[in-house]
């Protein structure tokens, strides 16, 4: 994690500082090396909550992208008196999960349900065999605003991305990117962010390519749900002239 109470004070991790978890309250240690961004850690996450995982550099980096006061949020169902912590939870009340491990499809639902009003962003670096599927899968869709935003429309979900998020009912973002090394060749056609959309248009599933510039302004800036809707809107208006 990337913030610890020391002395009741969120605080980033630095070398020998010692803290307490904001959700258990268990001791936690500083981790500062040159391998990996400065962190806290567990002695164990028996006790804290059962959603966290241990991050990677991929998941920090993503983190860091967000203003600091919208990390590592808290958040508390008053009712049910559940409670996790938000990897990013926005002033607007949009929750951003970042997800490189696998998950099931239960834990999944679970938090969407939880959360209510989020976005996934999920590591699609993790299995090699995932980005060359979608490409192969993306070949045979139709863009309806090419040059401007790629939109797409897809029968078989399970052709393009995995299963884990086929059936998600919150837009899951995948990044191909992940983490290269200084000098590495990038292929371009993985520095987009791709959106799939939950929402359906004459029973087809969506998805469209956005820059990661373009979803970190419209998601601090309160902008997601419209970005999000004017997608659905363009896709709609498009199926009123296919027979």
């Amino acid at each position: 994690m990337r913030f610890a109470l020391v002395n009741n004070e969120r605080c980033e991790a630095e070398p020998k500082l010692k803290g307490l978890c904001p959700y258990c309250h268990a001791p936690v240690i500083a981790k500062c090396g040159a391998q990996k961004i400065n962190h806290w850690a567990h002695k164990s996450l028996n006790d804290c909550d059962k959603w966290w995982e241990n991050e990677t550099n991929w998941h920090l980096a993503w983190k860091d992208k967000f203003p600091k006061e919208y990390q590592e949020i808290v958040m508390n169902n008053d009712i049910t008196k559940e409670k996790h912590i938000a990897d990013v939870h926005l002033p607007n009340g949009l929750t951003i999960e970042f997800q490189h491990s696998s998950i099931t499809p239960q834990e999944r639902l679970s938090r969407e349900k939880f959360y209510k009003d989020m976005v996934w962003v999920v590591d699609g670096t993790r299995r090699k065999r995932d980005f060359s599927k979608f490409l192969k899968g993306r070949t045979t869709l139709i863009s309806h605003q090419p040059g401007v935003i790629n939109i797409y429309k897809f029968y078989c979900s399970e052709e393009i991305i995995t299963n884990d998020w086929s059936s998600s009912t919150v837009p899951v973002v995948f990044d191909f990117l992940g983490m290269p090394k200084q000098g590495d060749l990038v292929d371009t056609r993985r520095l987009p962010l791709y959106c799939f959309l939950p929402q359906k248009v004459q029973g087809q599933a969506c998805f469209f390519e956005i820059t990661r510039e373009t979803f970190i302004y419209n998601t601090v800036n309160n902008g997601w749900q419209i970005f999000t809707k004017r997608q659905m809107d363009i896709l709609e208006e498009a199926a009123k002239f296919v027979k």
